[in-house]
Formats: C-alpha cells, structure tokens, sequence
C-alpha cells in the first residue's frame, strides 16, 4: 500500500481529493483563510486549506465557532500551521517536505465535551483523510479497547508508513487528540 503525506504542495490528484473531502465535509474548496494567518510560510493559504480540511478542525469550528487566530511558519522544509479556537481549542499541523511527515495535535477544550467514542471516530476519519482511500492500517480495536484498562494516554500504530493515532484523556473526556504520518 502507498501512503501519501499531505504537504504543502499536494499533487493534482490529492487537490481534487482534499476538494471532494471539503465538499463533504462542509468547507468550501479553494476557499481563503477566514482570517488572516501571521507569520511567514511558502504558501500559507495552502496551509489553511489543509488544515481546514481535517475532520479534528472541522470539530472544534463546529463545536467552538470560527477560529480566534492563525499563525504559520516555516523553518528550513517544516511548515506549520497554528490555529487557536475559542474556549482554549487548539489545532496544530506540520509537514515536512523532505521527511515527507505530517503531524497534528488538537487540544479539546472541557466546553467541547469530546467522549473516547466520538474522538475514535474523528481520528478514523482523519487517517483516511490523510493516507486515503484505504487508510494507514491504523489498529482501531486496540485503541478503543484501551479506553477500558483506564490510561490517561493511549496509542494505535498503522501497518503502514508510520502511522500513528493518540488520544488523551483527563476526568473520563478526551482533551488531546494526534496523528502522525511518515512515508
């Protein structure tokens, strides 16, 4: 199986894709910031529009309202992208060209009362959004069977590339939420 890291210069096939993802999902395809970002990056619109595109942004925008700030950066062949929601969220995306990686970090605020279920689901969506169609072979029953055994913090790793899905939870909700991928 191929994996494809979503980088700041995604191939024609993978713009098409992440524009039917954001159909989907409710955002608009070649869409702007709705804020404007700071920093410096090659090409941080296109940063947005990767960001926007993830199931975890989409969650927090529909359960904390539109992002409060934005901030990319690039450092050698690393951009990042930093996007701050209400209430404390957080989403945060870096890629890197020559690794050829990705990685997101969502914190989840006690207002967006995020259940280990719903957290599972995001992340599955999120590993097909990002190594799709078929996904990284992320192994899904482990990570939710380990809701159970009472860890704050748990991990799944994909049998593909090195995929990586965490959760972290605190009182009984999630409030961290990562993925990583590395081809």
């Amino acid at each position: 199986m191929a994996c494809r890291v979503l980088n700041a210069r995604p191939s024609s096939v993978a713009r098409r894709a992440a524009a039917v993802l954001l159909l989907l999902l409710g955002g608009q395809a070649g869409a702007a910031p709705a804020l404007a970002c700071t920093g410096t990056a090659a090409d941080g619109d296109a940063l947005w529009q990767q960001a926007s595109g993830f199931p975890p942004f989409k969650l927090l925008r529909q359960r904390l309202g539109p992002p409060s700030s934005c901030s990319v950066a690039q450092v050698d062949s690393r951009q990042s992208i930093i996007v701050e929601f209400p209430h404390g969220g957080r989403f945060t995306l870096a890629n890197d060209t020559v690794l050829e990686s990705s990685s997101l970090q969502v914190a989840v605020p006690e207002s967006a009362k995020l259940n280990w279920s719903k957290a599972l689901t995001v992340l599955r969506a999120t590993e097909r959004y990002a190594a799709a169609p078929e996904g990284c072979g992320v192994a899904w029953p482990l990570l939710a069977r380990r809701r159970n055994t009472g860890p704050t913090d748990a991990q799944a790793e994909g049998t593909a590339c090195n995929c990586k899905a965490r959760l972290g939870a605190e009182r009984g909700r999630v409030v961290r939420l990562g993925f990583s991928l590395s081809c």
